[in-house]
């Protein structure tokens, strides 16, 4: 199974943030198709309920496995036909 993994940090004013969000959203699109598992994990300095976050998530299927991180997330797009297990976040 492959599976694709990516690490982002966001960074600058809101502004900024949110080119850089719409930036990982045009990524996540340009990704391999519906059957390849993603993780998008990183210092994203957005809460889930700011601008960047809602720019970057909306529409890319991602879900978050640990909402207590604040800022930094873990974020996961299972496949087709593979799910993902989160055992651990630290």
């Amino acid at each position: 199974m492959r599976c694709l993994v990516l690490v982002w940090r966001i960074r600058g004013g809101t502004g900024f943030q949110v080119a850089q969000a719409a930036d990982v959203r045009g990524a996540l699109a340009r990704t391999p198709g519906a059957d390849c598992p993603l993780i998008l994990a990183g210092d994203l300095n957005s809460r889930p309920d700011a601008a960047p976050f809602e720019v970057m998530a909306c529409g890319s299927g991602l879900r978050s496995v640990d909402r207590s991180l604040g800022i930094d997330h873990v974020l996961v797009r299972p496949g087709a036909t593979h799910d993902l297990r989160v055992v651990s976040v630290e």
